[in-house]
């Protein structure tokens, strides 16, 4: 979670990577123009960074991130784009079609999705 000790807003996801390669001192937001936006006005390290949880499956931390943006209304109140975490700018699910192959995204049905 990232949090604005300015104005206490936050952003809650989740990555596979490591946390210095997701963050890239805050290049790894740039799809996030509200997020980005403050990340360039306040800089990268004026932000709290704090890793909530590791070691979770792909469908915990997906379930988790759904709870967290939730209860800090992330999305009204903070940087999420979407409750779901599936977004990189504005999601749209017609932007995805269902493929046949694993490490890539992949809804609650279990199909998996790439962008197109």
């Amino acid at each position: 979670m990232h949090e604005n000790p300015d104005n206490q807003m936050k952003y809650i996801g989740i990555t596979n990577k490591s946390p210095n390669k997701r963050w890239n001192n805050g290049l790894g937001y740039m799809y996030n123009t509200k997020f980005y936006a403050d990340i360039k006005k306040y800089s990268w390290d004026y932000f709290r960074h704090e890793i909530l949880f590791t070691g979770l499956t792909y469908p915990e931390a997906r379930q988790t991130e759904d709870e967290l943006i939730r209860k800090y209304d992330a999305v009204n109140t903070g940087y999420n784009n979407t409750y779901s975490g599936l977004s990189r700018g504005n999601f749209n699910y017609f932007d995805f079609k269902i493929i046949n192959q694993t490490n890539i995204e992949y809804a609650d049905n279990n199909d998996y999705f790439i962008r197109i």
